[in-house]
């Protein structure tokens, strides 16, 4: 485990203080499980942002005429030898 440090009021870092073992342990099983929560979803909205963006690339692409193809074919290219 790491840990990390974030700022919070004077009132809630009191709050934590006093609160027993068991409580402080959940409250950092409720944050941990909160924090992995918000950055799957930011990975996973990402990765829909970039597939959508791909899909509208190779739909444009096709529309002008670029079959995949040439597009294999201006990859390999590109490819180092």
């Amino acid at each position: 485990m790491a840990t990390i440090a974030l700022e919070v009021s004077e009132e809630l870092a009191a709050r934590y203080r006093q609160a027993s073992d068991s409580e402080q342990k959940r409250l950092a099983l409720i944050l941990a499980t909160h924090l992995r929560s918000a950055f799957e979803a930011t990975r996973e909205e990402t990765l829909d942002r970039l597939r959508k963006s791909m899909d509208r690339v190779a739909t444009q692409a096709a529309a002008n005429g670029l079959t995949e193809e040439v597009l294999n074919d201006i990859l390999d290219e590109r490819r180092p030898s």
